[in-house]
Protein backbone atom coordinates (compact mmCIF):
# COMPACT_ATOMS: atom_id res chain seq x y z
CA UNK A 1 0.00 0.00 0.00
CA UNK A 2 3.16 2.33 0.09
CA UNK A 3 3.69 2.63 4.10
CA UNK A 4 7.15 3.73 5.11
CA UNK A 5 6.91 2.87 8.14
CA UNK A 6 3.85 -0.14 8.61
CA UNK A 7 4.55 -0.71 12.23
CA UNK A 8 4.02 3.40 12.79
CA UNK A 9 0.86 3.40 10.74
CA UNK A 10 -0.06 0.34 12.26
CA UNK A 11 -0.23 1.97 15.48
CA UNK A 12 -1.91 5.26 14.02
CA UNK A 13 -4.65 2.61 13.22
CA UNK A 14 -5.10 0.99 16.48
CA UNK A 15 -4.93 4.51 18.59
CA UNK A 16 -7.60 5.38 15.65
CA UNK A 17 -10.04 2.65 16.41
CA UNK A 18 -9.43 3.05 20.17
CA UNK A 19 -10.54 6.68 19.93
CA UNK A 20 -13.53 5.97 18.30
CA UNK A 21 -16.57 5.30 20.50
CA UNK A 22 -15.61 2.53 22.96
CA UNK A 23 -12.39 1.59 20.85
CA UNK A 24 -11.87 -2.00 20.11
CA UNK A 25 -13.26 -4.20 22.53
CA UNK A 26 -13.12 -7.88 23.72
CA UNK A 27 -16.27 -9.93 22.55
CA UNK A 28 -18.67 -10.11 24.97
CA UNK A 29 -17.87 -12.29 27.74
CA UNK A 30 -14.77 -13.46 26.12
CA UNK A 31 -12.54 -12.83 29.41
CA UNK A 32 -15.09 -14.60 31.87
CA UNK A 33 -14.54 -17.43 29.65
CA UNK A 34 -10.68 -17.13 29.40
CA UNK A 35 -10.70 -16.77 32.74
CA UNK A 36 -13.09 -19.67 33.76
CA UNK A 37 -11.36 -21.93 31.75
CA UNK A 38 -7.97 -20.48 33.30
CA UNK A 39 -9.27 -21.53 36.76
CA UNK A 40 -10.20 -24.98 35.45
CA UNK A 41 -6.35 -25.64 34.38
CA UNK A 42 -7.51 -25.65 30.91
CA UNK A 43 -4.28 -25.28 28.61
CA UNK A 44 -4.75 -21.97 26.63
CA UNK A 45 -3.06 -20.54 23.75
CA UNK A 46 -2.44 -18.15 20.95
CA UNK A 47 -1.34 -18.55 17.66
CA UNK A 48 -1.94 -15.11 15.68
CA UNK A 49 -0.52 -13.63 12.26
CA UNK A 50 0.03 -10.69 14.12
CA UNK A 51 3.91 -9.36 15.07
CA UNK A 52 5.01 -9.02 18.53
CA UNK A 53 4.49 -5.30 18.08
CA UNK A 54 0.80 -5.57 17.29
CA UNK A 55 -0.01 -7.89 19.87
CA UNK A 56 1.36 -5.89 22.35
CA UNK A 57 -0.97 -2.95 20.82
CA UNK A 58 -4.23 -5.05 20.70
CA UNK A 59 -4.02 -7.82 22.96
CA UNK A 60 -2.22 -6.87 26.09
CA UNK A 61 -4.38 -4.06 27.08
CA UNK A 62 -7.14 -6.61 27.59
CA UNK A 63 -4.98 -7.93 30.79
CA UNK A 64 -5.83 -11.51 29.57
CA UNK A 65 -2.46 -12.24 28.16
CA UNK A 66 -0.97 -13.48 31.51
CA UNK A 67 -3.87 -16.78 31.18
CA UNK A 68 -2.43 -17.29 27.84
CA UNK A 69 0.11 -20.72 28.63
CA UNK A 70 1.89 -19.89 25.24
CA UNK A 71 1.63 -17.53 22.46
CA UNK A 72 3.02 -17.74 18.71
CA UNK A 73 3.35 -14.71 16.85
CA UNK A 74 4.12 -13.94 13.11
CA UNK A 75 7.85 -13.54 14.62
CA UNK A 76 8.13 -17.11 15.99
CA UNK A 77 8.03 -18.92 12.76
CA UNK A 78 9.30 -18.83 9.62
CA UNK A 79 6.23 -20.03 7.89
CA UNK A 80 2.92 -19.00 9.12
CA UNK A 81 -0.62 -19.40 8.64
CA UNK A 82 -2.32 -21.51 7.14
CA UNK A 83 0.90 -23.70 7.01
CA UNK A 84 0.95 -25.81 9.85
CA UNK A 85 4.30 -24.62 11.51
CA UNK A 86 2.72 -22.21 14.05
CA UNK A 87 0.02 -24.64 15.34
CA UNK A 88 2.97 -27.41 15.41
CA UNK A 89 5.11 -25.16 17.27
CA UNK A 90 2.56 -24.33 20.15
CA UNK A 91 1.47 -27.86 20.58
CA UNK A 92 5.02 -29.02 21.22
CA UNK A 93 5.75 -25.78 23.07
CA UNK A 94 2.56 -26.74 25.73
CA UNK A 95 3.46 -30.52 25.66
CA UNK A 96 0.39 -31.67 24.58
CA UNK A 97 -1.13 -34.04 21.93
CA UNK A 98 -3.14 -33.13 18.72
CA UNK A 99 -5.89 -35.29 19.53
CA UNK A 100 -6.44 -33.40 22.56
CA UNK A 101 -6.07 -30.10 21.33
CA UNK A 102 -9.10 -28.02 19.03
CA UNK A 103 -7.88 -24.99 17.48
CA UNK A 104 -10.18 -21.99 17.70
CA UNK A 105 -10.31 -19.32 14.87
CA UNK A 106 -12.34 -17.31 12.32
CA UNK A 107 -11.23 -16.72 9.50
CA UNK A 108 -10.28 -19.50 6.04
CA UNK A 109 -6.47 -19.00 7.26
CA UNK A 110 -7.06 -20.05 10.89
CA UNK A 111 -9.54 -23.64 9.18
CA UNK A 112 -6.57 -24.42 6.82
CA UNK A 113 -3.95 -24.33 9.46
CA UNK A 114 -6.08 -26.47 11.52
CA UNK A 115 -6.13 -28.83 8.85
CA UNK A 116 -3.05 -29.28 7.40
CA UNK A 117 -2.21 -29.65 11.20
CA UNK A 118 -4.13 -32.55 11.85
CA UNK A 119 -6.20 -30.76 14.55
CA UNK A 120 -9.50 -30.33 15.09
CA UNK A 121 -10.88 -26.64 14.43
CA UNK A 122 -13.89 -24.60 15.91
CA UNK A 123 -14.88 -21.94 13.95
CA UNK A 124 -15.75 -19.17 16.06
CA UNK A 125 -18.48 -17.52 14.11
CA UNK A 126 -19.03 -14.46 16.16
CA UNK A 127 -15.97 -13.07 14.65
CA UNK A 128 -15.44 -15.28 11.47
CA UNK A 129 -16.35 -12.49 8.11
CA UNK A 130 -16.43 -15.38 5.43
CA UNK A 131 -17.97 -18.17 7.33
CA UNK A 132 -19.90 -19.55 4.88
CA UNK A 133 -17.26 -20.81 2.64
CA UNK A 134 -15.26 -22.42 6.19
CA UNK A 135 -16.36 -26.21 6.38
CA UNK A 136 -15.66 -26.38 10.09
CA UNK A 137 -17.22 -29.37 11.60
CA UNK A 138 -17.51 -27.15 15.22
CA UNK A 139 -19.54 -23.88 14.75
CA UNK A 140 -19.45 -22.04 18.02
CA UNK A 141 -21.81 -19.30 18.07
CA UNK A 142 -20.45 -17.10 20.93
CA UNK A 143 -17.66 -17.49 23.43
CA UNK A 144 -19.57 -19.27 26.29
CA UNK A 145 -19.71 -21.89 23.80
CA UNK A 146 -15.95 -22.69 24.33
CA UNK A 147 -16.89 -24.41 27.58
CA UNK A 148 -18.22 -27.33 26.38
CA UNK A 149 -14.97 -28.65 25.39
CA UNK A 150 -14.19 -28.99 29.25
Amino acid sequence: MGFENVEKSYEKWVRYVNEYEEGATLYTNMDKVIKDMHSKNVLCGIVSSKNKSQYEIDFMPTGLHDYMNVVILEDDTKNHKPHPEPLEKIIKMMEIDKESTIYIGDSVGDYKCAKACNIDFGLASWGAVDAKIIDAQIILEKPEDLLKFI
